[in-house]
């Protein structure tokens, strides 16, 4: 589960216990943790590839292409920081193939390698229309005059996640593009087409970024409660987890489980499941909350642990 910072990230309750040293205390941990998309889908933590259908006349190319680009790069800025994740593949596409079925996008995901696969189908375009050229200057008699050819178009793309249902989902969009062209006064039809279709690329881009909005994380303001004692050690993990240094607290809360203390113990075992949690182990983060219910039931474990088994759903 990624997470990021919310304002006001630690709040005190239970201040008298904090006179109390030998007493746990809790604490409010506000924090903005990643959802499931728009489509309902969880894509955290998976791998991805995107490929793209190229038809025989290939006059879309420059625009699916660009869709599948531009569709990979949004979902790399949102799942993977920016990085290079998702593999690109170009398919040539049979007139007779069934690219919904679920063999068709399992054989594509095991040729990959990945988690899940997002098949973009060739686009179905419309007729184009070609406005009136208008005069736009400049000394190159070739390209003086300026005219925009437009065109609707339909899409759909195909989605198989094998670490979800094992069924294929599909998806629909439409739209129009419209693409400036400059010419000259004499430029035909046929020409203007031509580059029209050369022209698509920015289109494509634009489109494959819209397609990536439904399956871009939602985010939701939640409150977690962290318990501490009144020492230099806990209140160290406390502002390391403050500070989403998730690791560096969770060495801490390791070194306090020697303790014959059970209470302390279950506490630190209690903070461990939720560090896990919030990192998206939630295998790890139950049997760190079997150990801290084991060792001291602690009010807090029962909320947590419906969290954990929701986010594995």
């Amino acid at each position: 589960m990624n997470m990021k910072k919310s304002i006001g990230i630690l709040a005190a309750i239970g201040a008298a216990a904090l006179l109390a040293s030998c007493s746990p205390s809790g604490y409010s941990l506000y924090l903005q943790t990643r959802q499931p998309s728009v489509s309902g889908m969880k894509l955290t933590g998976k791998s991805i590839a995107v490929a793209w259908l190229e038809d025989e006349a290939r006059k879309d190319t420059v625009f699916s292409s660009n869709l599948a680009e531009g569709f990979a790069e949004t979902l790399e800025a949102d799942y993977f920081g920016g990085e290079t994740a998702v593999d690109i593949y170009r398919m040539p596409k049979d007139p007779s193939g069934k690219y919904s079925d679920r063999d068709t996008l399992f054989n594509i995901l095991m040729d990959s390698g990945k988690d899940v696969v997002f098949l973009l189908d060739a686009p179905t375009f419309g007729d184009v229309s070609i406005s009136e050229k208008t005069i736009v200057g400049g000394d190159k008699p070739d390209s003086s005059r300026l005219c925009y050819g437009s065109a609707p178009y339909s899409i759909k793309m195909y989605v198989y996640d094998s670490m979800a249902a094992d069924s294929v989902r599909t998806f629909k969009g439409s739209s129009v593009v419209r693409v400036p062209i400059y010419c000259s006064e004499w430029t035909g039809r046929e020409a203007l087409l031509h580059t029209f279709w050369r022209g698509l690329g920015a289109e494509g881009t634009r489109a494959g970024r819209k397609s990536a909005d439904t399956f871009l994380s939602q985010w939701k303001d939640e409150q977690f409660t962290l318990i501490y004692y009144d020492d230099e050690q806990w209140t160290e993990a406390l502002l390391k987890a403050e500070n989403m240094e998730w690791r560096e607290a969770m060495d801490i809360w390791m070194g306090q489980l020697g303790t014959k203390n059970m209470v302390k113990r279950s506490c630190a075992e209690y903070n461990l499941a939720l560090a896990c949690y919030l990192l998206g182990d939630y295998s790890l983060a139950v049997s760190w909350l079997d150990l801290s219910d084991k060792d001291q039931y602690i009010s807090l474990s029962a909320a947590l642990r419906k969290r954990i088994e929701d986010a594995r759903k």
